[in-house]
């Protein structure tokens, strides 16, 4: 009789509070993983700064083993990655090591499934310094040739990785992400004006959220924001969301040189528990990105009753259907038109706020769990056929 597929977890990538959507990815499925199948034994390696902050209901099938390596040092955390763990899953019996973080090393003994979030590195090069380019692209084809099957979070980004890595479709799982639980659930006003308070919000507000990355596109929100101001008197501050990214020190200069300091917000990262109270007490949500890999705020934005405004670049349009309004992210005075139309039309908000309501329901963290452990499943026979 087969044993049950022994599967690991390659969280040595994570730092808590410091990579963005990519944790909230890993979090959200380790949650919902172990219930699909209480047979199936996961192992969750984890690194000095991860270790012991995952949310694991007691007596789930689900064991941590922590590594002594930190994530923060980025060429040691490499090395043991590469040169470690794969002895430490070998000699835990590991039939699967599950990679969610863009590199995975791949040996003899057991299937590797590796998570390519986004191809940006390939697509947008001059995002990143030369050298964590050249690193990482070597990692990430490396990582997607040798695994018995890909994760991707985006039709977008599959056909973005069978284009550039030659890998045939049937390789590749698409497992859309989601809004969590909390988005859906009404913020009583008392918690929406203490959230409000804390971070200095004192007016009806535009939202952004994501890490301030020069992908993310929030020049243009600013710009939009600037011309918004021009023609109207309604008194809006504008709320950014997000870790600092390597676009902070321009987007404040930017703001500073625009004369609307006083005008815009920005938080820095902020706790999960008060997202919910600043996405329903937001007039609008706006994500003006170039680039995503899937875009989680968008759905965040609907199920919280938040009209969205985001842009027909790369998995957006997939995740955003037809409940926001979409606009070309190179066209500045497109954003503006759409933020004066949204803030300007009761019955437009309406409208969105209802299409994203019933939009945002459609992808669930049960659904992205499900496709992940059928990857595991494809990885096993693939691997066992070799």
């Amino acid at each position: 009789m087969r044993q049950p597929t022994r599967v690991g977890i390659n969280s040595l990538f994570l730092i808590p509070e410091g990579v963005g959507g990519s944790e909230t990815y890993l979090r959200n499925v380790i949650r919902e993983l172990p219930a699909l199948d209480p047979n199936i034994p996961y192992l969750l390696f984890t690194n000095r700064e991860n270790a012991g902050t995952f949310d694991v209901p007691p007596g789930a099938n689900l064991r941590e083993i922590s590594c002594p390596v930190h994530a923060v040092r980025r060429p040691e955390r490499l090395a043991y990655e590469y040169g470690v763990l794969p002895m430490r899953a070998r000699r835990q019996h590991v039939d699967v090591l599950f990679s969610p973080g863009f590199t995975a090393p791949a040996r003899r003994g057991y299937a590797s499934v590796v998570t390519i979030l986004d191809m940006q590195p390939e697509d947008m090069p001059g995002n990143f310094t030369p050298l964590y380019h050249f690193v990482h692209t070597r990692l990430m084809r490396r990582a997607a040739r040798s695994a018995a099957h890909v994760l991707t979070l985006s039709e977008h980004a599959k056909r973005r990785i069978v284009a550039v890595y030659g890998l045939p479709p049937e390789r590749i799982t698409v497992s859309h992400l989601a809004a969590a639980p909390i988005y859906f659930t009404p913020v009583v006003a008392e918690e929406i004006a203490r959230v409000r308070q804390t971070y200095g919000i004192h007016s009806p507000y535009i939202l952004s959220v994501a890490t301030l990355h020069p992908h993310k596109n929030l020049d243009a929100l600013i710009d939009a924001f600037v011309a918004l101001r021009q023609t109207s008197d309604a008194g809006f501050q504008l709320v950014l969301v997000g870790l600092r990214g390597n676009a902070a020190a321009t987007l404040h200069a930017k703001v500073e040189t625009a004369g609307i300091a006083d005008a815009v917000v920005m938080t820095g990262w902020v706790p999960d528990a008060n997202l919910p109270a600043l996405y329903q007490g937001a007039t609008v949500y706006v994500l003006p990105s170039r680039y995503e890999g899937f875009g989680i705020p968008v759905l965040e934005a609907m199920a919280s009753g938040t009209p969205v405004i985001t842009t027909t670049a790369a998995s957006l349009p997939e995740v955003a259907g037809d409940a926001a309004l979409l606009v070309d992210p190179d066209d500045r005075a497109a954003l503006a038109q759409a933020l004066r139309r949204v803030l300007d039309d009761p019955a437009l908000r309406t409208e969105l706020i209802g299409r994203g309501k019933e939009h945002a329901p459609l992808f669930t963290w049960r659904k992205t769990a499900e496709a992940t452990l059928a990857a595991f499943a494809h990885a096993r026979r693939a691997f066992s056929g070799r």
